[in-house]
């Protein structure tokens, strides 16, 4: 049996590594005295993996953890044992079942949903983001296995809207890929709208939400990536 936790990693978290959020999971996972699977060896640990990896500087409400479970355990339990273990500004909000033969979360991934809100200052590069879904191409440095190179990332942008708030500032709504044949990272496309019109933007400006995590080749009907296959679920 495996348990998927959906959790929130809030603002205030924001900064907080990979590598440190591992650690944190752990020691929950630890605390919450849940029948938990775990590595052999003189240094045991949680058999888990994130469905992906965060990137510094977002925060978000739809993260999940992969737990693999060493004996059957009640969904609210593990739902109530693991919020009473994770520090503040992080909470559990939903868990499901699925079998040991499940697919891993990250091998479904497909899509990711963001939210980039900008300050009135650099309110104009949400709506100059949407420039970007005329272009037939769009060439852009990145990181590869074998070193940094120029690509198109214009298949990696699906969707982009963009609403001006009362107050000033403007929201970009972005659906990107996230896979492993290509992922598009949202300061890049910040980076890639601002430059169109010579915008000033620095990493960092602007708040990045990642609000939801999909599965489907086609963005069009993609859907949250914890559908099929789950056994039970708590809350219902």
């Amino acid at each position: 049996m495996r348990i998927l936790f959906e959790f929130v990693k809030g603002a205030r978290l924001r900064f907080v590594s990979l590598l440190d959020m591992q650690r944190l999971m752990q020691r929950a996972l630890r605390r919450s005295g849940l029948p938990i699977r775990y590595s052999g060896g003189y240094s045991p640990h949680a058999a888990m993996s994130f469905a992906s990896a965060l990137g510094i500087g977002v925060w978000s409400t739809c993260e999940i953890l992969d737990v693999k479970m060493e004996s059957e355990c009640p969904l609210q339990e593990a739902f109530e044992r693991m919020n009473a273990a994770l520090p503040a500004d992080m909470r559990i909000t939903r868990v499901s079942a699925v079998a040991d033969g499940h697919p891993a979360s990250m091998a479904r991934l497909s899509w990711a949903d963001y939210e980039i809100i900008f300050e009135p200052a650099q309110a104009r590069i949400a709506t100059d983001a949407l420039e970007l879904l005329a272009q037939a191409e769009i060439m852009a440095m990145r990181k590869t296995k074998s070193g940094e190179k120029e690509t198109d990332v214009r298949p990696l942008i699906a969707t982009l809207a963009a609403q001006t708030l009362a107050d000033g500032r403007a929201v970009l709504r972005a659906r990107l890929r996230l896979c492993e044949q290509g992922t598009l990272k949202p300061e890049l496309l910040i980076q890639l709208a601002a430059a169109q019109h010579g915008v000033e933007y620095n990493t960092g400006d602007a708040e990045i939400i990642r609000r939801a995590l999909l599965t489907g080749d086609d963005a069009s009907t993609a859907r949250p990536i914890i559908t099929d296959g789950v056994l039970a679920t708590y809350p219902g």
